[in-house]
This record gives structure tokens, C-alpha cells and sequence, in this order.
């Protein structure tokens, strides 16, 4: 019971703008690789690092993570800084909304607002046009896509539903509107793709210390690894992935 009120709780709170059904909602397919590094808690001033510090969305090339949506669109990130789902932690005594319950899920989504905000600011890379079109009620059936996709592969449980739709009304509030439409971002996310912190990133993940452009960078910690081609080894690595730290 006590969970049945935080749910709706949370519900409320969201202030949902519009609703998309999660059980209506087609599944997209991932693969290749997702690597994720904590690289510290931050060094700036009231600097905002939800969760545990900040963390980095690591790219291997020729295995880079890729979402694709049912319609066929093709989302592929580029490293960038997330916190995972921006979970309140009152809330992650819910089953599966921890702020790393749907990491991949969260990935994409991140990702699209960082693209979105970079074509407002035209400032766009190739992989960032892949989000010319697409409106905010995109981005919120992108987050259900992407969590029907790793119900679908068996990496998270199908009997959360609740806390799936939940996520999905929790994204389509009009605070996210207004990120999805706001001008002037996209330099914050150019200052990680520079950041030294980025070869600090690279340095963790086995085989990708050649791309770091510090080779005496201290390696930041390996956080994830999940592998989409084996989903046997994905589960395991994903189940890993979602312990609370």
C-alpha cells in the first residue's frame, strides 16, 4: 500500500502535459555496446550532479550503442555526461526507479535532448541531425520504445509496468517541454566532447585507452558495460549495473 501511494504521489507531482500509453506502446530494438565510467562528483560550484557524481556515456566505435525506433529511425549517441534517470531518491524504494533501473532507456533519452538542443543552437553533428523532426511527444514515446525494447529482451522485468508508465508520464511534463525547446545548451554539451575529463573516460574502458588524447590521464572507474550482440551477458551485466551504489 505504501508503494501504491508513492506511485501515485509521483504521478501527481509530474504534472503530466500529455500521456502516452506504455502498454500500447511499440518496442524499439537495441544493440551494440553501452559503456558507462564515473569519472568524480565534480569540481564546479554548485554544479549539478544528481545521483552519485557525474558519469560519462562512453561510445565504442564500430559497436556504438544504437536504438532503433519501430518506424525504423536510428538514434546513436556520442559521449556526453548523464546521471541516469533523474530519480528523487524517496522514490527509488520503488521497484525499477532507481536511477539506473533503465539505464540504456535513459541513455537515448538524454541523448535526443542533447541532439534537439544542439539543432536548436545550430550547432548539430551527424548524429544529432538523426532528431531533425521530431517533436517533445517523440521524445516521450522514444522512452517508452526504448523500455518496451529491454522488457522485450528480457533485461528488465515485464511486471513493471507501473513504474514504466510512470517514467513515461514523469518525461512528458511540461518542465521536459521546455528543456526539449530551450536555445543556448548545446555549448555545455561541446565542453564535454573537449573536456579533458574525456580521456580520463576512455583510459577505463579495456581497448579504448587509444582514444584517450592524454595518454597520463588517471582512468576514471568503469562503471557498465552492457554487450546487446549477447544478451546473456548483457542481463548479467545490466542486473549488475542497477545495484544501488
Amino acid at each position: 500500500m505504501r508503494n501504491a501511494v508513492l506511485l501515485l504521489s509521483i504521478w501527481l507531482l509530474a504534472g503530466c502535459a500529455a500521456r502516452v500509453n506504455f502498454n500500447e506502446t511499440a518496442p524499439g530494438e537495441f544493440s551494440g555496446r553501452l559503456h558507462v565510467v564515473w569519472v568524480g562528483s565534480g569540481e564546479d560550484p554548485g554544479e549539478d550532479l544528481s545521483g552519485d557524481g557525474r558519469f560519462i556515456y562512453i561510445p565504442e566505435p564500430s559497436r556504438e550503442l544504437t536504438f532503433r525506433r519501430p518506424d525504423g529511425v536510428v538514434i546513436q549517441p556520442e559521449p556526453f555526461y548523464t546521471d541516469g534517470g533523474s530519480v528523487p531518491r524517496i522514490a527509488t524504494v520503488v521497484p525499477g526507479l532507481s536511477p539506473w533501473g533503465y539505464g540504456p532507456a535513459y541513455i537515448i533519452h538524454d541523448w535526443i535532448f542533447i541532439a534537439k538542443n544542439c539543432l536548436t543552437d545550430n550547432d548539430e553533428t551527424e548524429l544529432e541531425r538523426a532528431v531533425e523532426g521530431m517533436d517533445f511527444d517523440d521524445s516521450v514515446e522514444i522512452m517508452a520504445e526504448a523500455i518496451q525494447a529491454l522488457m522485450q529482451q528480457d533485461l528488465v522485468s515485464a511486471a513493471r509496468a507501473d513504474a514504466a508508465q510512470i517514467i513515461t508520464d514523469a518525461v512528458s511534463t511540461n518542465i521536459s517541454r521546455r528543456l526539449w525547446e530551450q536555445p543556448g545548451r548545446c555549448e555545455e554539451h561541446r565542453r564535454v566532447l573537449d573536456d579533458p575529463v574525456l580521456s580520463s573516460a576512455y583510459r577505463a574502458v579495456p581497448g579504448l585507452a587509444r582514444l584517450s588524447s592524454d595518454p597520463g590521464a588517471v582512468p576514471g572507474v568503469l562503471v557498465s558495460t552492457i554487450d546487446f550482440g549477447s544478451i546473456a551477458e548483457a542481463r548479467n551485466a545490466f542486473q549488475a549495473s542497477r545495484t544501488d551504489r
